[in-house]
Parts: C-alpha cells; structure tokens; sequence
C-alpha cells in the first residue's frame, strides 16, 4: 500500500503528486530549517478516512553518537474532490408483474464519501410502471438508498400491460442529511469587566458530517444581560442568529458593560444545519437550547487601605546581644476588596534610619518589601541599632496590591525605652546613711519595662560595709522614667581606706540597656568625724553624652534679626554653710543650663540642699604669675581671676550651689523670684561671664548689674545652654546628609551655625576641641547655614564671607580648628562627629 514519501522540495518543480519523485531516505536539521523536507500523500486517492502514516528515524552526531527509535506521526486527511459514478444494467419485467432493483442493476460509487451518506434521487417517472419502496410509489424528488438496494427494498412494477416493450429510468445521486449537527465546543468566555473579547473556534464549533459550514448556524434563543454580542463589531440584530462561518472569521464577539456587575454573564443558543431536527453533544441528541457562559472577572482598580497603624514599642532579646521589636498585625493591617490581604505588599521607600528590618525565619535584610503574610506570621521584626543611643526610629511604605494599585506613602514610627544608672561613678561619706542609686529610663515609656540590678563586691563587702534593697528587679510602671535602689552604708567607726564595689543593670525586659550599665560606688572613710569634700568630688565622665533629649519647636523671634545677647557681669561670693554632706554621690555627665529651675530628681539630697561637683579648669589667661583668690566655705571652692583685663574680666565657676531664697535681698536686681522656678537672669555660664572688678573677700556682697533686657530662657534636659541657644553633641560620626536629617528629626533642632568668634571658641570647647560638622553648605557665591540664615562669620580658608574663591567641588563644611574651616566632600562615606542647635525656650 502507497503510504506516501518524504522528498527534498529541490528535488521537483511543483509541490504535485508525482510517483517519480525519489524517496528521500535521510536529511540534516539544517534542511529542515530551512523547509527543504516535505512529504508527499499517496498518489492514488485515500477514500473517505482519514490515513494516518507513521515513519521511525534515528538521529545522529559527527561524533556517532546514534538515538533510535525516533517516531513521527503524520495524518492525511481526505478530499472531496470527485464527483459519484454511476452504472445501471438493463432491468427486464414481465407483463404486468414487477422485480427488485438491485446493485446488479445500479451501481453507486464514490470513493471520497461513505455508502452511508450517498443518496439516488427520482428525477423522472416512467411511462408504463412505477418505482416502490417498501410498497410506497415514488414520485419525482424522492430518494432512496444504496442499502435500500442491497436490501431489496426497491423494486419496479408495470402497470399498462402492454406487451414487451423497452422503458427507461432516470436517476440522481446526491448526498443526504440524515445526521444532526453535533457540538464540538462549548467551553464558555473569559474576559474583564467593561472589556471586549472575540468568540473563537476554540470556545463555540458545531460540526455537521453531511452539511456545510456555511448552512450551520446559531438561533439564540436570550441575549446576555450584562453586555452584548457583536457580529463584525456591530450589535446582533434580528434575525438573532449567526453561522458557524461567523465564528471561524472571527466575527464574533462579546462586550461587556462597564456599568454592569461584574458576574457570570451568558446567552442561549439553539443549534441547527438546517434539516434535521436537534443536535448531538457528548453523543447525546439534544433539543433545548444551549447554554454559553460568560465569565466575567471584576479589574482591581481600587488602591488598598491601611486599617490599622499602630506604633510597636514591645522589646524582646533576639539573642547574640541583639535586641529587636516585632511587627505584626495588631501594628499593621491592611485591607483590600479585590485582593486576598495575605498578598497585599508592603513596598519600603525609605528605610528606617538607625535600625534596620529583618526576617525572622530566614535572617534575611528586608530591603525592599515585605507583605501583609509576612506581618501576620510575625516575621518581620525591626532591629535596634547597637551603637546609637537613640530611642525612636521609622520607616516610609507603600501599600500595593497584587494588580499594581498603590495607596498614598505611609511612615511607620518604632519607639524603644533605654534604661541605664544615672551615673557611671559614686562617692558617697561612710556616715552618710544611705545611698541613692537611680536608674534612668529615656524614650517610651507608655508601657512596663523591667531591669535586674545586682551588686558586685570589691573591697567594699556586703554585710560588713554596707547592705542594699532586697529587690533584685526593677519595675517602671507606664509613665515613670526615674527609679531608685537604696544601698545603706555601715559605719563601723574603723578607720580604713577607701573600699569600693559596682552595681551592674543587666537582663532588661521591653527595654535595652543606655552605656551606663555598670557603675562604681565608693565608700569614702570619715577623716576625723567628716569625709573631706576633695575625696567626693567625682570628675566628669567625658566618654559619653547623656540621652538625646528633644528640642522643643523653635520660638517665633519678635525680630528678624538675632539680638545679641549683652553680657552680664556679676560681682558675687557665694557663701556656704558649714553642714554635714549630703548622703549621696556626684552624678556625673551633668550639664548646667543658664536658668537654675526646679531640680531634676537626680540633683535633689535628702536634706533641703544638694551640691554639683566640676574639676576646676584654668583660665588661658591666668598664668602662675597670676593672683587668684581661692575662696573656702563648707567645701565649696570658688576661684576668681586674679589678672584684670581693661576690656574684659572673667569669674570662672568650678562648682555651684543654688541659694535659698532667703539668702537673697529683695532689693538686688536682676534676680528672679518666680515661685514655679528660681532662674538665674542669661549667665552665660560655659562662655565665662564678665565683671567689672573683683570684690575684697573679707566683706561679700551679691549684685548683678542692670541690663536693658531681662529674659530668662531654657533647655531640655541633655542638652546644653549658650547664649539663648540650646547645644548636643553627638556620640558617633555621620556624614554631613545624615547629620543634618539626625539634628531635624531627632531633636527639631539643625547643624550648628557660627556667628562670631566668641561663639567658634565655645563651640571648639564643647566638641572638645575636635573636629566636627557645622550647618553651612552651599558653594561658590551661595553659602547657606541649614538654618536658613546668611553668612555672617566665616573661617573658610581663602573664601569671603558668602563666597568661594575656587569651586572644590564640595559643598559641606567642616571645623577642622577654631581659625580654619574646611570645604570637604559630602558623601557618605566622610564621615564626622556633629553639633546639632535650636533656639532655646524663653520665659
């Protein structure tokens, strides 16, 4: 049996049967890229099915490497290209009888239709008998079958009875519709609210054996009610109908109405081929409409809403000494009608900017996203920086949807509580009864925190030298920010050295530990009843800087322009009276401000006084030749300048002590007697104020001269008071961007400006005595301070006030000595220490 070849095309001139054609019996990929390789039907015709041809190949390498047993199928489907033939034999009849018309005497042939589907038709009656079938005359237009022949079901009759006598028949062969039209495909619709979708071959077919294409065709039967049909881009009109030729050109289409619900939509259909009646689907003969459904899927176009947004502050140890505060769903909540709130993606625009997030599964840095999943399982959790004593921090999000819609940038603020002592050294008198130590605690404390204490002997021994609380934990209640643990000494009356031991906070809960965890307490031995005040005196603790408070909003200033502070010049000795020392230690770290008020908790002694130690500090001005007095009253010590200066004079204060109130006249000027706070009137304590002349010792006498303005002003606690403005330094090195954003969104306050030479000396000091970033950037003819106001004072090396005199290509400033300013670069990587200020409060 022909089954058919394989050729190269190069090998014929037209792609036609031709039996002369040499079979091809191997080829390369190349050939087959290049569409060289085709394949050629039996010459002879396959009849009315379908011949499906099979060929087994091998593939081969250069290398010989071989895989057999390769298979290709090919299907050849038929043609109706060849009209039916028809052969008849003379019938013979006797008179007035009748025979069976037979194959013998008509035969039908077709060889690209089945026998089933051929049918003869009555063209013209005869003149003396008559055609049955079964009995029944036939007239003109009537049809039989060939199995009507083989089943001798037709037969011929004479009906004139005349003698013999020749007749002849007429037939036509034609194809018959006896098979109901079946429906191929029906699988329905899928398009988008308020879309348009074209109906394909692959969702509606009806196929019909007998019939043509074109005489299929769809009666509907009801419309759709949530959009409409389209026959070649207009709405279906009656009749309402369309043909399979309509689907197979893709003329169909459904349209969906914007404005209707976004539900199951579909229309009824009744298939026909135009003679029979029904039609078959899963071989099933049908005759009530179908149904084609429409799925109609709602677009997400709404943005994603955020229904809970609450500020974490719970503190929980990760381990390895890291401390860190999740992020779940009672802090982040989002929601969204056309999305599952599990997909739901936090997008992060601006990372936090002290600590940073992490998955707690994986360990992994969250940089970019993380989603509503994600919150739920309590997966992303939010890492304090180990090495910034900060107590807040936040982030900035997007909130998006699996389609792309996003809502408006959202900031999440995390807020922490620190713990720490109130100082990293006490010196306390033997005899003083009791020792307070403070525990401090900074940040948030809306909610509990607790912290272990526990005391670590030296010389100084429990039971022998001192006891302590029994309390080994302690507890900050919502709202309480200062504790306090007793440590009660043991005067045995002995007379020894020193003895010391350390008191260490460790195992903090919702809260971390500050740098003061540990301190030393020493136990000062009384020296003829009474502990010398040179043995308490405590130097300050320079390594660090106390809790970053917050600046309060700057004050609206009357004038434009900065009034400049005057200087006010005191004449004073202040007097001390001889009483036992107070039954606490120094708190280092301490910071005066200009305005004395009501003391911080720390400063209060048991009795109605308390004492501030500072080690003294000489002048630039005073030289050994100098002739400074040294004033003693009850352990205080007050050094006065012994060098007079025509234009300036300068009292250095080394330790103060508030007055009570009584000791003052209420005649002396300048003195406040405000009964919320007793504040010293603008004395400029870090810059040494200025007096006219130094008073005889012997004969005291406490003046302040008469200013034109008389205004008292104040810091938060932390920060440090000069010259109506409030000063913090930090602890770590930044860039100058991140120094800038530090100072505005951790203390309101911007990088410091310099007015005058006066002011670069202080700062200088302050910073002790290195580098550090101040607020002036710009560049060439545009130096700004971050403040916003002009440059008045400038120490940048070859460079007017205002102006540059060679573009560097930097643009931040940095303080490398009190007389010399650099422009250096600003990027991330130059790094500094900084000095952040802000207008103190005025009262």
């Amino acid at each position: 049996m022909d089954a058919g070849r394989l050729f190269y095309t190069d090998s014929t001139n037209s792609m036609k049967k031709d039996h002369m054609v040499p079979v091809l019996k191997s080829f390369t990929q190349h050939a087959v890229n290049h569409m060289k390789v085709a394949f050629m039907p039996p010459v002879e015709d396959i009849g009315p099915e379908p011949l499906f041809v099979q060929f087994v190949f091998s593939v081969s390498d250069h290398h010989g490497g071989t895989v057999s047993g390769l298979v290709f199928n090919i299907t050849v489907t038929p043609v109706d290209d060849q009209v039916p033939e028809a052969f008849t034999n003379l019938l013979r009849v006797e008179e007035g009888g009748g025979a069976f018309v037979t194959e013998e005497h008509l035969l039908v042939q077709d060889r690209d239709s089945r026998e089933e589907v051929l049918r003869v038709e009555v063209q013209r009656m005869a003149h003396h008998g008559r055609l049955e079938l079964q009995g029944r005359a036939l007239q003109t237009g009537d049809r039989f079958t060939l199995q009507d022949l083989r089943g001798l079901r037709l037969s011929f009759v004479v009906t004139n009875g005349d003698s013999s006598r020749s007749g002849t028949l007429h037939f036509t062969i034609q194809h018959g519709d006896r098979i109901p039209p079946t429906l191929h495909h029906n699988t329905g619709l899928r398009l988008q609210d308020g879309s348009t979708e074209t109906i394909t071959t692959d969702q509606l077919q009806l196929t019909d054996p007998d019939t043509a294409v074109a005489n299929l065709s769809f009666a509907i039967t009801r419309l759709p009610l949530y959009g409409r049909l389209l026959l070649r881009e207009v709405p279906l009109s009656a009749p309402l109908s369309f043909t399979q030729t309509d689907v197979d050109e893709l003329n169909l289409s459904y349209q969906h109405d914007l404005v209707s619900p976004a539900e199951i939509d579909r229309f009824y259909f009744l298939p026909t081929d135009g003679t029979n009646r029904g039609y078959l689907e899963f071989g099933q003969l049908r005759e009530e409409p179908a149904v084609f459904n429409i799925q109609v899927d709602r677009v997400d176009r709404t943005p994603p809403s955020l229904t809970t947004r609450q500020s974490p502050s719970v503190v929980v140890d990760l381990g390895g000494g890291r401390y860190g505060i999740f992020i779940t769903s009672k802090h982040l909540q989002a929601s969204d009608p056309d999305s599952p709130t599990e997909e739901l993606e936090f997008s992060i625009t601006r990372p936090p900017h002290f600590g940073y997030l992490e998955n707690a599964l994986t360990g992994a840095y969250i940089k970019g996203r993380f989603t509503q999943r994600d919150v739920d399982q309590r997966t992303v959790v939010f890492v304090l920086p180990a090495d910034m004593e900060v107590t807040a921090d936040s982030f900035q999000f997007l909130l998006t949807d699996p389609a792309g819609n996003t809502a408006l940038p959202e900031i999440l603020e995390l807020s922490w509580s620190r713990v720490e002592l109130s100082a990293t050294c006490y010196r306390t008198c033997e005899t003083a009864g009791t020792l307070q130590i403070q525990i401090q605690r900074n940040g948030k404390s809306a909610d509990p925190a607790y912290v272990a204490i526990q005391v670590e002997e030296g010389s100084a021994k429990p039971g022998r030298d001192f006891t302590h609380s029994t309390a080994g934990l302690i507890q900050f209640d919502p709202g309480v920010s200062v504790k306090t643990w007793n440590i009660y000494l043991i005067d045995d009356g002995l007379e020894e050295n020193h003895e010391t031991f350390t008191v260490t906070l460790k195992n903090p809960k919702n809260a971390v530990l500050g740098q003061r965890m540990s301190a030393s307490v020493e136990i000062i031995d009384p020296r003829g009843g009474r502990c010398d005040p040179d043995d308490l005196r405590v130097e300050d603790d320079e390594k660090r800087l106390p809790a970053p408070p917050r600046f309060p909003d700057p004050p609206r200033p009357e004038k434009e322009e900065e009034v400049e502070d005057p200087v006010t010049d005191i004449e004073a000795e202040l007097l001390w009276e001889n009483q036992p020392q107070p039954p606490r230690g120094d708190v280092p770290n301490r910071r005066p401000y200009l305005d004395y008020g009501v003391q911080d908790p720390q400063d209060q002694a048991a009795s109605s006084y308390s004492q501030i130690y500072y080690p003294s500090r000489q002048l630039p001005g005073t030289g050994t030749g100098g002739t400074g007095h040294r004033v003693r009253h009850g352990g205080l010590k007050v050094h006065l300048s012994g060098e007079r200066r025509t234009e300036e004079k300068v009292w250095t204060f080394h330790s103060l002590t508030p007055l009570r109130l009584e000791e003052l006249k209420p005649g002396d000027v300048g003195w406040s007697q405000s009964p919320q706070s007793r504040l010293l009137q603008e004395v400029p304590v870090g810059d040494h104020p200025q007096m006219d002349h130094a008073e005889p010792r012997h004969h005291p006498e406490l003046r302040q001269r008469k200013t034109e303005k008389s205004v008292s002003s104040s810091c938060p606690d932390g920060s440090t008071h000069y010259r109506r403005r409030c000063y913090i330094i930090s602890s770590s090195v930044a860039s100058w961007a991140s120094a800038e954003r530090t100072c505005s969104l951790l203390f309101n306050s911007s990088l410091t400006s310099v007015r005058s030479r006066r002011d670069m000396s202080w700062l200088w000091r302050f910073a002790g005595r290195k580098p550090f970033w101040i607020g002036l950037s710009g560049g060439p003819g545009h130096w700004m301070w971050a403040d916003g106001k002009p440059v008045s004072f400038s120490r940048l090396k070859g460079a007017p006030l205002g102006r540059s005199e060679s573009d560097t290509g930097s643009d931040c400033v940095l303080v490398e000595n009190p007389r010399s300013w650099i422009s250096t670069s600003c990027s991330p990587e130059t790094q500094h220490r900084f000095i952040c200020s802000a207008p103190a409060q005025t009262h």
